[in-house]
């Protein structure tokens, strides 16, 4: 099963998509955090938040900032029982791509399109496919970052790409707004 869970900033998407991914008492909890450690106090504050969130709630943590098709294949192996998964999330996943070390800048829109297939979408759907239930977090679907800078553009493009192909393939798409979900599509 794979949920996508969407929101704006402080919208409770979180918390409601951890709520999710716990629901399935007999299965192992796993929680792959995204989110890369800047050296900054707020996003060191972010993720000591988010860690303390998910105290509690059996959650054992893979730290994956990057590499999703490179780190999936290899967990699998190691754990075949069909287990509950939450990535957390999708925006950051897709930042540390597009800014990573390797220049992506000469790419055209086809190149760049398998490229986020490849790195994001394809290894989401592997889990789900292998009969993981997989939660993603995203931020609004479709929405533009409103920075106009070549990699800020490269960043929507693929932002939007994951999005869709993810809602595409989806059982469940949930907008929370307010910590109030909107069931958009529910099997």
């Amino acid at each position: 099963m794979l949920i996508l869970v969407f929101g704006g900033s402080g919208s409770g998407k979180s918390r409601f998509a951890e709520g999710l991914a716990s629901g399935g008492a007999s299965m192992e909890r796993w929680y792959i955090a995204t989110m890369q450690n800047d050296g900054s106090p707020e996003t060191a504050e972010r993720i000591r938040r988010h860690r303390e969130q998910r105290r509690g709630n059996g959650f054992h943590t893979l730290e994956w900032s990057c590499e999703l098709q490179k780190k999936v294949p290899l967990w699998m192996d190691e754990h075949p029982r069909p287990s509950s998964v939450l990535l957390e999330d999708l925006g950051n996943l897709t930042a540390n791509e597009v800014f990573s070390s390797m220049d992506r800048s000469s790419l055209s829109r086809k190149e760049e399109k398998e490229l986020v297939y490849t790195l994001l979408v394809s290894p989401i759907r592997r889990l789900s496919e292998a009969g993981h239930h997989v939660v993603v977090v995203c931020d609004m679907m479709d929405e533009d970052s409103g920075i106009d800078t070549p990699e800020m553009k490269r960043f929507d493009r693929w932002m939007q790409t994951a999005q869709q192909e993810l809602a595409t393939g989806a059982d469940v798409l949930v907008e929370v707004i307010a910590g109030i979900p909107n069931w958009i599509r529910k099997t």
